[in-house]
């Protein structure tokens, strides 16, 4: 599983390497010309609309989809190692290096800003659980789609699932504001019940095992023609 891994890595060090600097230096660059001060949403958006939002579905591409093109990915079959274990080999290289990435973005940089004298707040920990856990979940969708389906249709998936997503919560939240909902009183009651909080998370962790598992069946049980695309 390690060669699978320092693989995908070495095949891809260029674009990881260019992804990771535009990840933690264009947020930064972004609040320190817009009116550096405490408040750290836009700082925060920017990292989720890089890492959250976009590197699951490029990676998922990078890994799987263009191994695919290549005609590569139903060689890894012949390897001495199971389906399952080339599926959760590109998982995991995914996984770590959007984690890396935003946390380095999300405590590192605000640290090192702070202590060169600007007053940006560090992220609260329950928004650094959730973010890393969407980042997880994200991942294990588009690895799943990325494997099942063929990559022009598994990347609009991706792209407009999650604008829908979003789009949706946005809807949702001004027609139940008349009502007095809103999903502020709903992480306010998620933050008064640390069980319910914490049953949540361990459940979005499990569904993504799942569903990573679920991609790993898939290849396993994939016909020779069916991974690769013209």
């Amino acid at each position: 599983m390690k060669t699978l891994i320092f693989k995908d890595l070495r095949q891809n060090a260029r674009g990881l390497l260019f992804f990771i600097g535009t990840a933690i230096l264009f947020p930064t660059a972004i609040y320190m010309v817009t009116a550096p001060g405490a408040d750290n949403r836009g700082y925060v958006g920017v990292i989720f609309g890089f890492v959250t939002f976009s590197a699951p579905t490029m990676f998922a591409m990078w890994f799987i989809g263009q191994e695919k093109l290549k005609g590569t990915l139903r060689f890894l079959k012949i390897l001495p190692i199971s389906g399952m274990g080339v599926i959760v080999a590109k998982s995991l290289t995914c996984i770590c290096i959007c984690l890396v990435t935003m946390n380095v973005s999300l405590i590192g940089i605000p640290i090192l800003l702070r202590l060169a004298g600007f007053p940006i707040s560090i992220p609260a920990p329950m928004l650094l659980f959730w973010l890393n856990l969407a980042n997880i979940f994200f991942i294990s969708l588009n690895v799943l789609g990325f494997t099942a389906l063929n990559h022009k249709i598994a990347s609009q998936i991706s792209l407009y699932g999650m604008m829908s997503v979003g789009l949706g919560v946005l809807f949702a939240g001004k027609l139940l504001a008349p009502r007095g909902y809103s999903f502020s009183k709903l992480i306010g009651i998620i933050q008064g019940k640390p069980g319910l909080f914490y049953f949540l998370g361990v459940l979005i962790f499990i569904l993504s095992a799942v569903v990573i598992r679920l991609a790993g069946k898939i290849f396993e049980r994939a016909e020779w023609p069916d991974l690769e695309e013209s």
